[in-house]
């Protein structure tokens, strides 16, 4: 392969891997890491969307993070 299109198929590789990776639930792990949620919280979400990224990152967006410090 030419150094050109070996570098266009890396790419295409990496960018189906991204998408593999996108289309599968997310584990209470990464929910708490992607949206600082606390471990009660991340389990309910995944328990409401059954993990589905797509449903709970709409929700997500639409949700304001709180802040733990307000009253």
């Amino acid at each position: 392969m030419e150094p050109c299109f070996r570098h266009m198929h890396l790419r295409a590789v990496r960018r189906m891997h991204m998408d593999d990776l996108r289309n599968q639930p997310y584990t209470v792990e990464q929910l708490q890491q992607e949206y600082a949620l606390s471990l009660p919280k991340a389990v309910e979400v995944l328990d409401r969307f059954g993990g589905d990224r797509s449903l709970i990152d709409k929700m997500m967006k639409r949700c304001p993070q709180r802040e733990s410090n307000r009253h």
